[in-house]
């Protein structure tokens, strides 16, 4: 039920008197105009895609020059957006969620890549230092490919993770929608099931799928902020795994089960630890 964009940022801050209004034309021009006149600090390239249509995947790497001494807390941030849905492209299921009474939504988010904590970059980047990010692979949901074809595209930008200044930015565009799709459905209507327990959890949780895994699927225990904090899988010819959650500190994580063209379930989960 989201009427109205609730808020906006540039550099990863808003003015005091956003509070009041926060509309990006209230105080945004003349922020953007200043901003342009500040000197991006690194260059930054992304290789061609690489298309696999059987898999509907894209596959990229991304390089990154420092044009002046970049800090260890400097962090690589790659996301695939759409450009534009029109609203007369959706199901009437999809019309159906639409509140806003909007025509077409804009640079529409899909993932980030790898997860939304980025990759940071742990050491400093001297001055022209070039440091490669390889790797980069986005899988084409089914679901939600809409009537435009060749719009979507590739952002890259560099964000200090303190401040939240904007090194530098990247954009690729005119990425298509991969011509055949083929999906993991033995896999996928395995996801649909799949139970996960106790939950909340203490030492640890189960996962158990209601039958066996026609290939090797990914699990990721995600925190609140989108940092990876558990990688596992479950094995080809498995129904179960069991993770370890002792060592976690106590909140809420998401659970990632599965990958790319065997399709993905998230559930919450609550670590709750006993004294």
């Amino acid at each position: 039920n989201v009427k109205d964009v609730p808020w906006a940022f540039l550099d990863g801050d808003r003015p005091a008197d956003a509070n009041v209004n926060p509309k990006f034309s209230t105080w945004g021009q003349k922020a953007y105009d200043n901003q342009t006149l500040v000197l991006g600090k690194a260059d930054i390239t992304v290789s061609t895609p690489t298309f696999n249509d059987i898999e509907g995947s894209i596959k990229f790497d991304v390089q990154v020059k420092a044009l002046y001494n970049l800090p260890d807390n400097t962090i690589l941030h790659v996301a695939v957006i759409e450009q534009s849905v029109l609203f007369a492209g959706l199901s009437q299921a999809q019309k159906d969620l639409v509140k806003t009474n909007e025509g077409n939504f804009d640079y529409v988010l899909k993932k980030m890549l790898p997860n939304a904590a980025g990759t940071r970059f742990e050491t400093a980047l001297t001055k022209n230092s070039i440091r490669p990010f390889a790797g980069f692979e986005y899988y084409f949901d089914s679901n939600k490919l809409y009537d435009n074809k060749n719009d979507h595209a590739i952002v890259v930008f560099l964000q200090n993770e303190s401040s939240k200044v904007i090194y530098q930015s990247e954009l690729i565009t005119g990425i298509s929608d991969p011509s055949k799709l083929v999906t993991g459905l033995e896999n996928a209507e395995l996801l649909e099931k799949v139970e996960v327990y106790p939950n909340p959890a203490d030492r640890e949780i189960i996962i158990r799928l209601p039958g066996i895994a026609k290939q090797d699927m990914d699990i990721q225990l995600v925190d609140q902020v989108g940092k990876v904090v558990t990688k596992s899988s479950i094995l080809e010819g498995a129904s179960n795994k069991t993770i370890n959650t002792q060592d976690l500190a106590a909140g809420i994580y998401i659970l990632q089960i599965g990958s790319g063209k065997s399709g993905v379930v998230r559930k919450k989960v609550l670590v709750v630890h006993q004294d």
